[in-house]
């Protein structure tokens, strides 16, 4: 769990790092019980409500960012 900051509509969470566990992966999680959750098919692009897990590399930092709006 990564809590995200706000800034207009878009929800910003930096130096996010994923281990070294192959398969890493994440998702957002709106109301912090998955009932509205946001995910995609790669680390561009609009996510999709109810959407797949968004793959990320090992043993690498993040900003990730997310636009409400457009999502």
């Amino acid at each position: 769990l990564t809590p995200m900051t706000k800034s207009g509509d878009v929800w910003t969470a930096t130096n996010v790092s994923f281990g070294s566990a192959t398969n890493q992966r994440f998702k957002f999680d709106v109301k912090g019980d998955w009932s509205l959750n946001f995910g995609g098919t790669g680390l561009t692009g609009t996510a999709v409500q109810g959407g797949g897990d968004i793959a990320v590399s090992s043993n690498t930092t993040y900003t990730i960012t997310f636009n409400e709006r457009t999502k």
